[in-house]
């Protein structure tokens, strides 16, 4: 036997004996022109000492068109009909809250061009120069909207367009206009064109989503394959992440300590929580023919002094 039939006949001889890792590989075959449907639901609810103290839900649709397709990568127009943009006002008045509902949807609907390379990680947002432009349009008129119908109950607008403006602040640069627009995406394309070994789990060392204001805090995180399915070409990925106790607390209260400094307004040390525990979960439905992600359910848990928060995003493919 030859140097290299040896070699072939101990690799067989490994991978027969269970010493070979079996991979599952999760290509992406997306071509020029493909698009596919979803519908995402969101949802967050806060309990204290049991009880729930706020709910809310919400839903919207997603169109993705593949635009261009190569070795480099994926250039995708990412289309939601909602954004949450963050807005500090709930009034009454059923003539103000359509018009915000119109400003917020976008019209026909926010669409976003993607930037992806060949693992379906995120490098940019196209278009961000437009969307900045669309949101502080939103936002004016927004302003305009309340402003107006303050004016005619005789109510001060100060506090209004000091709130507005405070958060529009939040989006004129090009990072925070990406973050605002990629949310949903940086879940959706998190583990899409990347090989991981099958009843192991691993580290997970790619560039980290920031979504519900984490981006922060040190994390680990973990995948695991949960199940293949050849027949049905599909596979479920785990994925964990969890924040470190004493790392979160310490960050929160320097947080607090900087809007501190920024804003006069001062919390108290028995004021700031004591205990902090942030875990996110998430499964994955993916088809691995296509490469194309058929159901995504990501979760947050926050608990702190015997309160809990949990936020979710449910992101499912559609078929009309």
């Amino acid at each position: 036997m030859n140097f290299l039939r040896m070699i072939v006949f101990c690799a067989f001889v490994f991978t027969s004996s269970g010493f070979g890792q079996e991979i599952l590989d999760l290509p992406i075959h997306w071509k020029t022109g493909d698009s596919i449907k979803y519908e995402i639901v969101k949802s967050s609810q806060r309990m204290e000492d049991g009880r729930t103290m706020y709910e809310e839900e919400s839903f919207s649709y997603l169109d993705i068109e593949v635009l261009s397709a190569g070795r480099e990568g994926y250039l995708l127009a990412w289309t939601i009909d909602k954004v949450d943009l963050g807005m500090p006002l709930d009034l009454d008045n059923p003539n103000v809250k359509r018009s915000l509902e119109r400003l917020k949807n976008g019209g026909n609907g926010w669409r976003v061009i993607i930037q992806l390379d060949s693992t379906a990680a995120i490098i940019d947002v196209k278009n961000w120069r437009e969307l900045k432009e669309s949101v502080t349009y939103v936002y004016d008129e927004m302003a305009d909207v309340v402003t107006e119908e303050m004016k005619r109950r005789g109510e001060e607008t100060s506090i209004v367009v000091e709130l507005l403006e405070m958060t529009t602040s939040q989006y004129r640069s090009r990072e925070k206009i990406e973050e605002l627009f990629t949310e949903e995406a940086q879940i959706f394309f998190l583990l899409l064109g990347r090989r991981f070994p099958i009843n192991e789990s691993v580290e997970y060392g790619k560039k980290l989503p920031k979504i519900f204001g984490l981006e922060l805090f040190p994390k680990q995180t973990e995948v695991t394959v949960k199940r293949v399915d050849h027949a049905y070409k599909q596979a479920v990925l785990t994925w964990k992440l969890s924040v470190d106790p004493e790392e979160a607390q310490k960050i929160i209260e320097d947080h607090f300590k900087l809007m501190a400094a920024q804003t006069g307004f001062f919390l108290y040390k028995g004021e700031l929580p004591e205990t902090v525990t942030i875990k996110d979960e998430a499964e994955y439905l993916v088809d691995i023919s296509s490469g194309w992600l058929e159901r995504v359910d990501y979760k947050r848990y926050t608990i702190y002094d015997g309160n809990k928060e949990e936020e979710s995003i449910i992101i499912k493919k559609r078929y009309w």
